[in-house]
């Protein structure tokens, strides 16, 4: 058989692959195509998911293609993992198929700066995806796919764009918290991710006192201020169409509202962490994980007051942690007035 292989670190999987994949099949250049999630790529240096997390999503994204599989074979080879050493491993597994290496562009370019490149050559024949808009010259030894155009990354995703990915992948990311440090650094200025960052800590430590979901007090603490900081203009154009019945409203308390339509078109849908950024302005919420963010969100490290005595009510008592927060709250507004 022909097997095209598509490696990459898949973090996460999105629609750029797959589209990919479809095509070097519907081109009958391949019988079968191979994700090979990478154990550590030597040409990027931000950290990646773990491996297992990574192998997951793959399987969750091309479960409804029956001549599309996920190999682990990097995960036994020496990290970091290099493609001739992946290659040859391949050919000596499997020497009844003829292996080909599916790369984008961006790749073909900075070939010269993979490992034996030479000898990968002869090993095997690249498959490369010519962007639309590009005018690179063809190297005739490449089989190449034109005009390949989908906007798709694995960095857009990373920065929120949901939409590229599958339900199922969709799903891991929320079960596991994944990328929602990266959002949040994405969208708000350093003070505000150190805010976000606290609160969270706060949250989870308060889901675990009130056997709360840990992780939805995570997503819900690292979303709640993520449109705190959004552009004024953009702010009065997303409030007129979904919420213009807060249009008089004061624009410092906009944020919350706007935080839970970013979830809704980012496709996070629960229920509790939505309703936990929705209320978590004003306090308005009746649900364990709306008191929770609350709390966590004006008694956290980050806070110029001490909180400790809100912290230790809060552990008993949400409901009576939150009129105490108020309280504090007139104490100090009235002593700065005086």
């Amino acid at each position: 058989m022909k097997i095209a292989v598509l490696g990459g670190s898949f973090d996460p999987i999105h629609e750029g692959h797959l589209q990919m994949a479809k095509q070097v099949l519907q081109r009958k250049l391949a019988d079968e195509v191979w994700f090979m999630p990478a154990g550590r790529n030597p040409l990027k240096d931000r950290v990646v998911s773990d491996y297992e997390i990574r192998c997951k999503m793959v399987l969750s994204a091309i479960k409804p293609y029956r001549k599309m599989r996920c190999s682990t074979l990097e995960s036994e080879l020496p990290v970091p993992s290099y493609t001739i050493t992946t290659v040859k491993e391949l050919k000596k597994r499997y020497p009844e198929h003829d292996f080909y290496w599916i790369i984008g562009e961006d790749q073909a370019v900075q070939l010269d700066k993979w490992k034996d490149i030479d000898e990968l050559k002869s090993l095997i024949r690249f498959i490369v995806f010519e962007r639309a808009d590009s005018d690179s010259s063809h190297n005739d030894d490449f089989i190449w796919i034109k005009d390949f155009n989908c906007p798709a990354s694995s960095t857009k995703v990373r920065q929120g764009e949901f939409q590229w990915i599958s339900k199922g992948v969709l799903h891991i990311v929320l079960e596991e918290g994944l990328y929602f440090d990266e959002i949040l650094r994405h969208h708000v200025s350093k003070y505000r991710y150190e805010h976000s960052v606290a609160v969270a800590e706060t949250a989870m430590h308060l889901a675990r006192v009130h056997h709360v979901d840990v992780m939805k007090a995570y997503i819900a603490s690292m979303m709640h201020d993520v449109c705190k900081e959004m552009d004024k203009q953009q702010m009065k154009q997303w409030m007129s169409v979904c919420f213009p019945e807060y249009m008089d409203m004061p624009e410092p308390v906009w944020h919350g509202w706007l935080a839970y339509e970013k979830l809704k078109r980012m496709g996070i849908y629960d229920k509790e962490i939505c309703s936990a950024v929705y209320h978590h302005v004003l306090g308005d919420g009746k649900g364990t994980l709306d008191k929770i963010i609350y709390v966590a969100d004006k008694s956290n490290p980050k806070r110029k007051h001490d909180i400790t005595e809100e912290i230790k009510t809060a552990e008993k008592d949400l409901s009576a942690a939150m009129e105490l927060i108020q309280i504090n709250y007139q104490k100090r507004k009235a002593a700065r007035d005086e």
